[in-house]
């Protein structure tokens, strides 16, 4: 992820202490972004004298081994993909106890900041950008890697120098990646790996993701290239992430009207909450997309006769509404009175005639209007425990190998016990023997010890539930 703002870098980033320093061999000039991944740096390879997009992970995830172990092997096999919509790796690896991965530099913007810039994108741009992307997370679905961060922050979009070809697209951050069918997208350490606006479910859930993560990643990329909008928003990052588990998005349609109404069932299977309900390949995807804009769009608005439009009569209405009686009365009257010239010959009672005339024509046209009126679906902010407490089960496995570790502790002290009991039993002077045993109080306070160490497991445990959400 890479962006140089200008040629030249903020004002407020000359306090990074990190610029102007060395880091394995490369010379950091600037700081381009910072993201919840990390620090992106504008960096000058030492030894053969390039710009690269150098990118430091913070340091809470270099604590993490499990997640430091993964990092250097999935970058190793995410540097061997070459694809010219993925920014090519350099090298990845630690250095004085950092995490870091040096990436191409890339002269253009992130697809957030062109958004934020000019809003939705239109049809024909979305669909170019999206489908780039789908190209580039199918090479690395073959290699067997999820990308499980797809969003407009990781998306760099490089202007086109002739204005009637597409911009030029490229997915960044793949050294971010996980195997396929990998487990629960969080570290050791209980953090969340990802971005609430654009994780899916399973992410949520702290499941297996696979290549159909991805799919609902890029599935909200393409929903807010076509609107402007991220499909779910709320006040906090719980409610985003109750929607993402329990609600569907608005269509695409009800946010921009003039987009083909096919295009709401393709984003909606790309953005279903059970990934068997998705697309299989990001290339699907394409294809949906591709058969729904080649389909000619039906009519559904009223059609315009070369006599005026044509009006269809309500299938049904309060015959006691005195609305609906001055529409009955209207209508009989422009019946009856097909010509202008039949109308009143005073001018303010035609005037009169004439609008109300129009009205009843327009309310003609659309009887059902009041009845498709939606109710605004009230906003539900849940408690921020509902969504921890799913990320916690979705964690047994780590229940599991803690408890296996407790019940080890008791097994020692009870072997310990045990053995002293024996050797007491055994011997000649069992008195004797008994008084140089081990203090029983020291086994019972053995014992407590790995009962507390046990409790505050559950305790830490239920505390990453509630606080340890995703940032």
């Amino acid at each position: 992820m890479a962006e140089r703002r200008g040629g030249e870098y903020r004002r407020e980033d000359a306090s990074d202490p990190n610029l102007g320093t060395e880091l394995a061999g490369f010379r950091i000039e600037g700081r381009i972004g910072r993201g919840g991944m990390g620090v992106v740096y504008r960096a000058r390879d030492i030894q053969l004298d390039r710009a690269v997009a150098l990118k430091i992970l913070p340091p809470e995830l270099a604590e993490d081994d499990g997640f430091r172990r993964r990092f250097i092997r999935e970058s190793r096999l995410a540097s061997s993909i070459d694809h010219p919509n993925i920014v090519p790796i350099y090298r990845a690896g630690e250095h004085d106890g950092l995490l870091f991965i040096v990436m191409r530099f890339v002269e253009g913007s992130d697809l957030k900041t062109v958004l934020r810039r000019e809003g939705a994108l239109g049809l024909e741009r979305s669909v170019a950008v999206v489908a780039q992307l789908a190209r580039a997370l199918d090479a690395a679905h073959a290699r067997g890697l999820v990308h499980r961060d797809v969003k407009p922050g990781n998306v760099l979009v490089v202007p086109s120098a002739e204005p009637q070809e597409a911009d030029h697209v490229y997915l960044t951050d793949f050294g971010l990646t996980k195997p396929v069918s990998s487990e629960a997208s969080m570290t050791d350490s209980g953090a969340f790996l990802g971005t609430v606006e654009y994780a899916a479910p399973e992410q949520i859930e702290g499941a297996t993701v696979d290549a159909r993560t991805d799919i609902y990643g890029l599935g909200c990329v393409f929903y807010e290239c076509l609107t402007g909008k991220v499909p779910f928003t709320g006040p906090s990052a719980a409610a985003i992430m109750y929607a993402h588990l329990f609600k569907d998005p608005p269509a695409v349609t009800d946010i921009t009207p003039d987009l083909p109404h096919r295009l709401d069932a393709v984003v909606g299977k790309a953005l279903a909450r059970s990934k068997e309900d998705r697309y299989a390949t990001c290339r699907q995807l394409i294809v949906a997309t591709q058969s729904a804009l080649r389909e000619p769009q039906t009519e559904a608005s009223k059609t315009q006769s070369p006599q005026g439009p044509t009006v269809k009569e309500p299938d049904s209405g309060d015959p006691g509404d005195p609305v609906e009686k001055i529409f009955r009365a209207v209508k009989d009257a422009v019946r009856d009175r097909p010509s202008s010239d039949a109308a009143p010959a005073d001018s303010g009672r035609r005037a009169v005639f004439d609008k109300v005339k129009g009205l009843a024509l327009e309310r003609l046209a659309r009887p059902a209007a009041h009845a498709s009126a939606r109710r605004p679906e009230p906003e539900f902010t849940p408690p921020r425990y509902v969504i921890g407490f799913q990320s916690l089960s979705a964690r047994s496995k780590q229940l599991q190998r803690w408890l296996l570790g407790s019940a080890a502790l008791d097994a020692v002290v009870a072997a310990i016990s045990s053995f002293a009991f024996i050797s007491i039993a055994r011997s000649a002077h069992p008195r004797a023997a008994a008084r140089g045993a081990l203090d029983p109080r020291w086994i019972t306070g053995l014992q407590v010890v790995v009962f507390l160490i046990v409790a505050s497991m559950f305790v830490v445990w239920f505390y990453r539930a509630y606080a340890n959400l995703p940032h």
